[in-house]
């Protein structure tokens, strides 16, 4: 995490470019392949956003303005390395959606705008988007409901439904908070997003209080002192998941579109959702994690968008995987993630094999890089390493898309005292990459956020396309049948 010390000045912004943040500090402490190598990244690739982010959208009129502003300031104030709350609240824009595009269900147009704007000096922004369509004015959003097998023929993988209560008159409207990745990683900005939000039904601004950062994710499992062989298999296999894509040769991995590495950034997004405990069903049945069916499914959705004929030609459509890796301590943002490599099993025909084989080569990685051990190693290298190693990472010869998973809070949040009805979460996308893809879990429900460059054909399938292959894996099946 770039973050400027107390009283230290932030550095003025380029005209046209988003600001560039100067490393942490010697004793920050940052994990190698995040906070510095994010920093040298940014300033190696000074047209790329590495913006991230979410949209709560919240059922209900649009609170007032001194309340929301309240609710920013506190926010802000559990975080320092935000800049503290002072001025805070003056940051807050409103930005109305168009009235034509309400009617036609285009809302997204606007979260479009929004999200492509530079972020400001201080490293994070926040939008009120209003005149929001209630009910089924949110086409354009994905949705999978039920959670049973699904069958009967409603609820199915690309039906344009609405989960739950989501019909409520009274309009509807929704807070964008976007957060500079030099800053943060994803479990910081659902951190924040918690702030920004709580639990049970507050009567007004004295009854808002932030999230516990802590409360975002269970504490990494520890592993007995006395088990040196599992420490040492775990420093191997982080050793080789980490290091794999490293030392991968140029041009290894499938790219779905040619996109300019230097040319500036049209981004959309598309969304899906459906319940939790859709994706843990299919993962107890067939022995694998939540992470896993969210890979396999999108190994399908890939196989499908691309086509039969191109698929064919399609073996190493290789995914970075941020996995979080840091301790719970509140308050502190920061990146706190290492990468690692899987690649899509694009190349089987059905979806059960391919959950399998996305199993089989994830299995223990996630558990790998959380070892004490682990750890302290990576936390001992070089920085200088940082910044060769996010290049390689995120070289679009070298990696095909990234795709993110992230925990958010497990119960309902309202924010300002709206409810908070959906979660639409905002990915960046690297340099030269078309789709980058972010899952984030919040009170039980499942949000996929596609970020797609605008020239890449076909990006607003995907959404329906993803859910088909979890209806697949739900049903047993075929995709389509």
């Amino acid at each position: 995490m770039a973050t400027a010390r107390e009283g230290a000045r932030t550095p003025r912004p380029e005209k046209g470019r988003e600001p560039r943040w100067p490393g942490p500090g010697p004793a920050a402490g940052a994990v190698l392949l995040s906070d510095a190598g994010l920093a040298a990244y940014r300033a190696g690739h000074p047209r790329t956003s590495l913006a991230i982010g979410a949209a709560l959208v919240c059922a209900g009129p649009v609170p007032e303005d001194a309340l929301l502003r309240t609710v920013l300031e506190r926010a802000v104030a559990a975080f320092p390395a935000l800049g503290g709350a002072e001025g805070a609240g003056g940051r807050l824009r409103y930005a109305p959606v168009d009235a034509a595009d309400a009617a036609a269900g285009h809302w997204h147009r606007t979260l479009d705008a929004e999200a492509a704007r530079p972020l400001p000096a201080a490293g994070w922004d926040c939008a009120v988007l209003t005149g929001l369509p209630d009910g089924t004015g949110l086409a354009g959003d994905k949705f999978l409901v039920g959670d049973t097998g699904l069958t009967g023929g409603t609820g199915l993988a690309g039906d344009k439904c609405l989960v739950g209560d989501t019909g409520l008159a009274g309009g509807r409207f929704a807070v964008l908070w976007r957060g500079d990745h030099v800053l943060l990683d994803g479990a910081g900005a659902a951190a924040v997003l918690a702030a920004l939000c709580s639990a049970g039904d507050p009567e007004g601004p004295e009854d808002i209080g932030p999230a516990p950062f802590a409360a975002l994710r269970a504490a990494p499992r520890r592993v007995g002192a006395g088990a040196a062989g599992r420490a040492v298999l775990d420093l191997a296999r982080a050793g080789r998941a980490v290091a794999g894509p490293l030392l991968a040769r140029a041009g290894s991995a499938d790219r779905l579109a040619e996109v300019r590495p230097d040319a500036p950034p049209r981004l959309r997004h598309h969304f899906a959702h459906t319940r939790l405990d859709v994706l843990r069903g299919v993962g107890r049945r067939h022995g694998a994690t939540v992470n896993d069916v969210y890979l396999a499914a999108l190994a399908g959705a890939v196989r499908t968008w691309a086509g039969e004929g191109a698929a064919d030609g399609l073996r190493a459509v290789r995914v970075l995987c941020p996995v979080d890796i840091r301790r719970p301590r509140g308050g502190e943002l920061r990146n706190r993630h290492l990468p690692v490599r899987v690649t899509l099993p694009v190349d089987l025909a059905t979806p059960g094999e391919r959950l399998a084989a996305v199993a089989a080569r994830t299995g223990g990685m996630a558990r790998a890089l959380r070892h004490p051990v682990v750890h302290g190693v990576f936390r001992g290298l070089p920085r200088c390493l940082g910044a060769w190693c996010v290049e390689r990472y995120f070289h679009p010869d070298r990696s095909t898309l990234l795709a993110s998973n992230v925990h958010g809070p497990a119960h309902p949040l309202r924010l300002a005292g709206a409810p908070v009805r959906e979660v639409l979460p905002l990915n960046f996308l690297p340099a030269g990459h078309p789709l980058s893809v972010v899952l984030v879990s919040l009170n039980g429900r499942v949000s996929v956020g596609f970020t797609a460059d605008a020239s890449l054909r076909g990006a607003a399938d995907l959404p329906g396309l993803w859910l088909r292959e979890l209806t697949a894996l739900t049903t047993g099946r075929a995709p389509g049948g």
